[in-house]
């Protein structure tokens, strides 16, 4: 289906730039959009709008930790010891800060812990960390310096602790995780909480099995991710969905980071976002992200971001690069959207057997807004910035 871009206004440069970039290899017409929704998409914003609808600070995330007592654990080894000893380890710290108890070489945690790392290197995990069930901050130092691998073995972090617990992971690299098993994340997953990861790179971690979530998976969980990088992690079911991100949950904040290198594998039933697979209930937002060079196997929908439900704004978000074999090399929508001051370019589709369309966007939600959002593309001569656009099919 041919989609047409109706536009309240265009801003035409006075240089006219072929554009060469975004485009689809189907026996359909690939191009910037294939819309196939019947709902009419609508543009602009309400008249006499005072406040945002996301209801939330442009600057800072959207999730807060609460006040509280805290008290500080010291990690100071790298060996990966359980009670042994009178270093403290990482382990040994999430379970006394767990069970408000001394264990190994930590001292008893208390209220919302804030757990230190005080050793630069790597920490090699020798079983799967305990499951985070209480509030704490786990602060690793520096994004390069304190690095957690799993050894392409086990599963380093765990989130289960309850609807009403927060928990930040900061300053950390953590890579090699491997998962097979609920909540899925190769390498962090989250269920009934709500989490923040910052400052932290996640790097080359596996969901198998049936799980969703190379990198990071959430059910039913609130996700913050900012000043971080998600690269090269992948799932490898068929049935499963996102490659770097799998969000379910009430709310998703991403600011300030990079999705990229990540791979969903193919399959008719799931395969969807190679980059993120997004479904929430609550506004969600991306701002300032990059998404790109993420990729789908044959059948999946949204190469960079899959939207698949709840209403998102993507704000000053670069979706470059990402290639799929189904629907939606950048972008697959079929929730509500708005995109802003983006850039969409050198996406692909390749795959006519599934009806592969939209190399830059396909959209099957109810709406989306475009404003001052630029797409390169060599399927046609257009353009260069549309403003207050609508897509609608035809």
């Amino acid at each position: 289906m041919i989609a047409a871009i109706r536009s309240y206004r265009i801003i035409i440069p006075v240089v006219v730039i072929l554009l060469i970039s975004t485009f689809a290899i189907t026996a359909n017409w690939g191009g910037v959009f294939d819309v196939f929704a019947s709902a009419g998409i609508v543009s602009g914003s309400s008249a006499g709008q005072t406040r945002d609808p996301w209801g939330v600070d442009k600057e800072s995330s959207s999730f807060v930790m609460p006040a509280s007592p805290f008290a500080g654990i010291t990690v100071n080894t790298l060996v990966d010891e359980n009670n042994a000893g009178a270093d403290c380890s990482l382990r040994e710290a999430i379970t006394a800060a767990n069970t408000n108890a001394a264990y190994g070489g930590c001292t008893a945690g208390s209220g919302t812990d804030t757990i230190t790392v005080s050793v630069a290197g790597t920490l090699t995990l020798t079983s799967a960390l305990p499951a985070i069930t209480s509030d704490m901050t786990i602060d690793g130092g520096s994004q390069a310096g304190f690095i957690v691998s799993g050894n392409n073995l086990y599963h380093p972090f765990t989130v289960t602790g309850g609807a009403t617990i927060y928990v930040t992971i900061t300053r950390m690299t953590i890579t090699n995780g491997l998962v097979s098993s609920w909540p899925g994340g190769g390498c962090i997953g989250a269920s009934n909480a709500t989490l923040i990861v910052s400052g932290v790179t996640i790097d080359s971690c596996t969901a198998t099995s049936s799980n969703n979530g190379g990198a990071i998976s959430t059910s039913n969980a609130s996700l913050t991710v900012e000043d971080s990088q998600i690269t090269n992690n992948r799932t490898t079911s068929g049935s499963t969905n996102g490659g770097g991100i799998y969000v379910q949950g009430p709310a998703f904040v991403m600011t300030n980071s990079l999705v990229s290198g990540n791979h969903v594998a193919e399959g008719a039933s799931g395969g969807n976002g190679g980059g993120m697979y997004l479904g929430t209930y609550q506004p969600s937002r991306l701002e300032n992200v990059t998404v790109s060079s993420n990729t789908t196997g044959a059948g999946g929908n949204g190469a960079g971001i899959n939207l698949n439900s709840g209403t998102y704004r993507l704000s000053n978000v670069t979706l470059s690069g990402n290639s799929g074999a189904g629907q939606g090399g950048g972008l697959a929508n079929t929730a509500s959207a708005t995109i802003r001051n983006s850039t969409i370019a050198d996406n692909t589709v390749t795959a006519a057997q599934y009806n592969g369309g939209g190399g830059g966007i396909q959209n099957g939600g109810t709406q989306i807004q475009l404003s001052q959002t630029t797409f390169l593309t060599a399927a046609t001569l257009i353009l260069s910035t549309v403003r207050r656009s609508k897509i609608r099919p035809r």
